[in-house]
């Protein structure tokens, strides 16, 4: 039975699906242009415009096509065909809208409407040069038919003419061949009578020759010999000059020769048509990852392009031999063909001249080789390198080994600590304890468990002139002088003084606080090592202004030991500690040699001399009743900011409610159907994302009814009070990180990358003031001025199994 033909409806929905894929490409590409300052030039940004109105004049003629779309059109009856019509062209308004605002985002200077009549003017414009040229053609067209016609007519008066010349030219041959004829008559007659004369002359005179006539004989002989060797010397002069011109012509050709191997055939030649014909290769100029149907490729890949499309989207072909779609804003042309051939005439040019110079090729192949090795080391040496050679940073300064680590993945983050961990049969939970009595989660004392804070930085030699330091951070995790032990926190530097030696922090909560620069951290470990303690490593991200390179570089490090020469736990202490140059894997670096640290006879000297040395002030606390509360139901090892322990705190209890409690078949893994539990560990460190949480949830407990809060205070009914808290911190975590995380204009977060750090904050503030303006968390996530990205299953699935459930192995590698 043959297939059904689909309806238009049908038809105008698979094209809004193609359309939309590309559509969200193009919005990615757009707000990674935007947000990264090295690819927003003007004419990428002009080019994405471009395509941009492109792409929504298409939509706004589909959507006009789905408008005018009836039921009586439709090949079969389709149920609710007014509602799948109207979902459609709703679909149509969101793309719309996002491609009207990534247009904004692109150019917001550029009128649309005056754009949009540029470009029609443009349209027109080429309409008429089109126009002109069919004109010209059709011109060109008469003017050629009437040569035609012309030369036809011509051709016909050249046969007449031939024809009656022929004609007259057989008469005249038939009477040139009679007059011939008799002439040949006549002539036989008159040599017939010669010779007769001749024999009666030779019969009568018998005499011999005169000496005259002899004479005349011989100088006749002698004028045909030199005649004869003037014919012979012009022949051998003749096949000189022939000869010569050979040689002339195979140098020409050798000469010719050489272009050819480099490569360089002049234009029109069969070089460049082997070059036109050869495939088109492309280098990727930035990491891609398609969708289904599409090309994923990453940064520096050579692809071959199969064929080009007027939309943007190209098929190309990778190495592996895969196919699919390409954006052509991530490809740069890739001229393979002529720098290989450079490079062969370069090794044959200095081949052929070693040849001919006799042993000058070892000198010329030994230096290429040295000047090639010298050109791979420039290349693989880093930004930090090349500020240590100029001498714009301190000998000890280094490529910080926390950032590297921490932005390498989700190891050394929050979220693989703050998961649950499966004990070592994979049965329980080796962490995470019910207590059906109290019907609360169960405390887990630790060995180790304290508050550390950061009070100052003092003498940290700042870079030199021609370095900018954008930023400044602290990170902390727990080192036995080999091996990370905990996850990586952040705390950002508060402020500087004006010599830029001298760096603060705040330690100080209020309602309204910053969270990245808050200095006070909760530090929680079981682990035996002797040697256990908490490494700073203090980092600065800097930008060199002649080339506008940025790089995380370590100023130095200190290792707070949490144990004292008994074994005990460091109680209440407060810590001046020198920081050492160089990385954390190194000993007996220093930070500025300049300053060195030798001892002097002269106490003022030796006192004056340690005052100058990098230094690190610190305090380590035993926590408070309150802190230790909310750090007895959290996983160990784990460092945080105190300012968020009680989000920390409500997620364990939500999580052993969920796992523990509230479970029917203890025994079943099956996917669970919560967000909050499935998001919180991922946001736990992005402190912009936490602090409008904080904010949130602070104004919540403000509105709470005052009997409710009455009770709680008070311990009345205690056990409904925590449960209707905890209600209402996973209420508010879903009013406000769960939309703003999946925004689609909310760039990844990336640690300690600058520019990602203030495109964050200003999307996170845009959406505060939204939610404060209109009152209603409702209203924000139904506005047309946020777009979000594509629901995934994933997102609300939390798997309590997952791949930060098993314990995390040690790394020992300095590396």
């Amino acid at each position: 039975m043959p297939k059904k033909e689909p309806g238009p409806l049908a038809k105008a929905t698979k094209e809004i699906d193609v359309i939309k894929k590309h559509i969200e490409a193009a919005v990615k590409e757009c707000n990674k242009t935007v947000s990264t300052k090295k690819l927003k030039t003007e004419e990428r940004l002009n080019t994405l415009y471009r395509n941009c109105f492109n792409r929504k004049q298409e939509l706004n003629e589909l959507r006009s096509t789905v408008n005018d779309l009836t039921e009586d059109q439709e090949t079969e009856k389709i149920k609710n065909y007014e509602n799948k019509k109207k979902n459609e062209l709703k679909r149509l308004d969101t793309l719309i809208t996002q491609m009207t605002q990534s247009m904004s985002k692109l150019l917001p200077d550029q009128n649309e409407e005056e754009y949009a009549r540029k470009v029609q003017e443009e349209l027109d414009e080429a309409k008429r040069k089109a126009e002109a040229e069919e004109e010209d053609d059709e011109e060109e067209e008469e003017e050629e038919e009437e040569e035609e016609e012309e030369e036809e007519e011509e051709d016909e008066e050249e046969e007449e003419e031939t024809q009656v010349k022929t004609r007259k030219g057989d008469q005249q041959a038939k009477e040139e061949e009679d007059e011939e004829e008799e002439e040949d008559d006549e002539e036989e007659e008159e040599e017939e009578e010669e010779e007769e004369e001749e024999e009666e002359e030779e019969d009568a005179k018998k005499a011999p020759q005169s000496p005259a006539k002899s004479g005349k004989q011989v100088t006749m002989k002698e004028a045909e010999s030199e005649e004869e060797e003037d014919e012979e010397e012009e022949e051998e002069e003749e096949e000189e000059e022939e000869e010569e011109e050979e040689e002339d012509e195979g140098e020409q050709q050798k000469a010719a020769a050489k272009p050819e191997k480099k490569g360089k055939t002049p234009k029109g030649k069969e070089g460049d048509v082997e070059k036109e014909d050869a495939p088109q290769q492309w280098v990727t100029v930035d990491d891609y990852d398609g969708e289904e149907g599409d090309l994923s490729f990453k940064k520096g890949e050579v692809i071959t392009v199969l064929e080009t499309r007027e939309d943007g989207w190209w098929v190309a072909e990778n190495d592996q031999g895969e196919k699919g779609l390409v954006p052509k804003t991530y490809l740069q042309m890739y001229n393979k063909f002529k720098d290989v051939q450079q490079g062969d005439e370069g090794d044959e040019e200095e081949e052929d001249e070693g040849e001919e110079d006799g042993g000058d090729t070892a000198r010329s192949g030994s230096g290429k080789k040295r000047w090639g090795d010298i050109r791979k080391a420039v290349t693989e040496t880093t930004l930090s390198d090349v500020l240590h050679a100029l001498g714009a940073v301190p000998s000890g300064f280094r490529q910080s080994t926390l950032f590297r680590k921490h932005a390498e993945g989700e190891g050394y983050r929050m979220a693989s600590y703050l998961a649950v961990k499966l004990s070592p049969s994979n049965l329980i939970y080796k962490d995470l304890f019910f207590d059906p009595a109290s019907s609360k989660i169960r405390s887990r004392f630790t060995r180790v468990e304290r508050v550390v804070t950061i009070l100052s930085c003092q003498q940290i030699p700042p870079p030199s002139a021609g370095v900018e330091v954008l930023d400044r951070t602290v990170r902390v995790c727990l080192f036995d002088g080999n091996t990370i032990l905990s996850n990586i926190h952040c705390v950002k530097v508060s402020s500087v003084d004006k010599s830029q030696h001298s760096w603060s922090f705040t330690t100080k909560i209020t309602d309204i606080m910053e969270l990245a620069p808050h200095a006070e951290i909760f530090v929680r470990t079981n682990n035996i090592s002797d040697n256990i303690g908490i490494l700073f490593e203090l980092c600065i991200t800097t930008l060199r202004t002649s080339t506008q390179e940025k790089t995380e570089m370590s100023c130095g490090w200190a290792h707070m030991p949490l144990l004292d020469e008994n074994g005990s736990v460091t109680q209440n202490k407060s810590m001046d500690l020198y920081v050492n140059g160089g990385t954390p894997y190194e000993k007996g670096v220093e930070v500025d040699p300049r300053i060195s640290r030798r001892i002097s006879s002269n106490a003022l000297v030796s006192l004056m001399s340690g005052n100058k040395q990098p230094r690190l002030v610190v305090r380590l606390a035993v926590p408070k009743k309150e802190y230790k509360d909310q750090m007895d139901v959290l996983p160990d090892p784990l460092i945080g900011n105190t300012a968020v322990l009680p989000f920390y705190s409500y997620y364990r209890q939500v999580l052993a409610d969920v796992l523990l409690r509230d479970r029917l078949d203890l025994d079943s893994t099956e996917m669970i159907h919560n967000p909050f539990l499935r998001l919180f560990p991922t946001v736990a460190e992005q402190m912009d994302v936490m602090k409008l949480l904080r904010t949130t949830w602070l104004d919540r407990l403000r509105n709470i009814r005052r009997v409710e809060k009455t009770r709680f205070l008070t311990g009345y009914n205690a056990a409904r009070d925590e449960e209707y808290l905890k209600d209402q911190f996973r209420l508010t975590f879903m009013e406000t990180v769960y939309p703003l995380h999946h925004m689609a204009t909310l760039p990844n977060y990336r640690p300690g990358d600058f520019e990602n750090t203030e495109a964050r904050k200003e999307e996170v503030n845009k959406f505060r003031e939204m939610k404060q303006q209109r009152q209603s968390t409702l209203a924000v996530l139904l506005s047309s001025d946020i777009m979000f990205k594509p629901f995934s299953l994933d997102e609300v699935t939390y798997n309590m199994i997952g791949p930060h459930c098993l314990p995390k192995p040690a790394v020992t590698s300095q590396s």
